[in-house]
């Protein structure tokens, strides 16, 4: 089946990761593995390589996990950057992120890690930005070597505007949970943004990001439907 997450899309399986098909039509595909009472997500990018988690992709999880016969109310969601939850509430789909990590303020670059490593920018009109040439310029700047960074530009505002150039898919996507996410933590930080904060996406859906004071507790909802 494939899933959007806002336009974030991805296959799902149940199973061990194999091989896939056509997965240039999607961002990536992701292999859920039931272990006990939790479940193991693995994230297979479009280009090829394994991703260590994916904040939209963990919310098509659950409705994934529906199809397939699975019922819970809060579904345990292990991945290689840790266990994570994710739910219904309110006609969305949630899901609780483990704290960030590697916080650095720049000048103009800021980087944080959400579950995977971003670095983001904050100019006047997301618009008005080339990300295609921006993003891989920065993506594989030396020093974010050797795995590199999602690259973000965000437009301040009520909500937030984003987009985002993701590593492994090496193109713009729709969306991007943990680049969201990045925006937002980031956005309170320096411009005092309380929560929970709206996000816009490159799709035009709104993203929901919820986070205490002390970034201990941070959640993200938002719409998730078959493609």
């Amino acid at each position: 089946m494939i899933y959007s997450a806002a336009g974030n899309t991805f296959l799902l399986f149940l199973g061990a990761p194999r091989p896939v098909e056509k997965l240039g039509l999607v961002d990536g595909a992701l292999f859920i593995q039931p272990e006990g009472d939790y479940f193991w997500m693995r994230l297979i990018n479009r280009d090829g390589t394994e991703g260590e988690m994916c904040g939209n992709g963990l919310r098509c999880v659950v409705p994934f996990l529906e199809s397939e016969g699975y019922y819970q109310t809060r579904y345990r969601i292990r991945t290689l950057a840790g266990m994570q939850e994710a739910w219904r509430e309110k006609g969305l789909i949630a899901t609780r992120l483990a704290p960030p990590t590697n916080l650095q303020i720049g000048k103009k670059w800021h980087v944080i890690d959400t579950g995977v490593p971003h670095a983001l920018t904050f100019v006047n009109s997301v618009d008005s930005v080339d990300l295609m040439e921006l993003g891989p310029k920065v993506r594989h700047d030396p020093a974010y070597a050797p795995k590199g960074v999602n690259v973000s530009v965000v437009e301040l505002g009520s909500p937030l505007k984003i987009r985002t150039y993701e590593r492994g898919v090496e193109r713009e996507t729709q969306a991007c949970g943990t680049g969201a996410t990045a925006a937002g933590l980031i956005a309170s930080k320096l411009y005092g943004f309380g929560s929970p904060l709206e996000i816009e996406v490159r799709s035009g859906d709104l993203l929901t990001l919820h986070f205490s004071d002390d970034w201990q507790h941070v959640e993200l909802h938002g719409p998730v439907c078959l493609y």
